[in-house]
């Protein structure tokens, strides 16, 4: 079965979340109909996409938001805001607060579709830009194709392959955060099918090949695998 990139949609009205997973039929679009439900997801899983409700049971999400984007890992994250309530006092803050966009409720599906589909194609760029990052004492160059290890006297190429490279970009993200064989795939590979046991093939080759670094992967039983930095 093909992997999908995930979205999390936190609404609590079931209509409206239904017309937003059979807009967006290409993705696989998550439920949660809390904050404390959306904040649990977003710690086990990594999305391409958040779209929120402002108005839920248990608070005021952009109040909510306001503290879980100083986590990286979600700032980067493109954001959609819903809202009945089209105040500019609320836009404001919204967007304030780096809302891609602000969609009022009810909405055009079509619309709603190519305006989500703008901020993932546009999250999906920046992610390609972006893997030129420094993690421990390892550089990694998207643009070139290649990861080093640093020394005060050099720079060593640790001879990744292309899917070595995409797998320790992608775990590398945000290190020490458990990615799942499914984002693995989905990251890696696409929508391809492709067996677990491919990923824990390549892994163990890069595991090897980072020997010389302060990094390691390490696994999760029954989870998936993580990036540390050795002390």
């Amino acid at each position: 079965m093909p992997v999908f990139d995930r979205i999390l949609c936190v609404e609590d009205d079931l209509t409206i979340f239904e017309v937003i997973k059979s807009t967006l039929t290409q993705y696989h679009v998550v439920q949660a109909q809390s904050l404390q439900e959306a904040q649990t997801l977003l710690d086990k899983n990594s999305f391409i996409l958040l779209i929120l409700d402002i108005l839920l049971p248990d608070g005021d999400a952009l109040y909510w938001y306001q503290d879980m984007r100083k986590r990286p890992d979600i700032k980067s994250i493109p954001l959609i805001v819903l809202s009945g309530n089209s105040d500019l006092n609320r836009k404001s803050q919204a967007f304030s607060l780096g809302a891609e966009d602000f969609i009022g409720k009810p909405f055009d599906p079509l619309e709603f579709k190519l305006r989500a589909e703008a901020k993932i194609r546009k999250y999906k760029e920046d992610q390609q830009s972006s893997l030129y990052r420094k993690v421990g004492n390892v550089l990694i160059d998207g643009k070139k194709y290649l990861a080093v290890v640093m020394s005060d006297q050099s720079e060593t190429d640790l001879g990744l392959t292309h899917t070595e490279l995409k797998i320790l970009s992608l775990l590398s993200t945000s290190v020490e955060k458990v990615y799942s064989r499914e984002e693995i795939l989905s990251y890696v590979w696409g929508g391809v099918s492709v067996a677990d046991r491919t990923v824990d093939s390549h892994v163990a080759h890069l595991r090897n090949k980072l020997t010389g670094t302060n990094l390691s992967v390490e696994s999760v039983k029954n989870v998936g695998y993580k990036v540390v930095i050795r002390s």
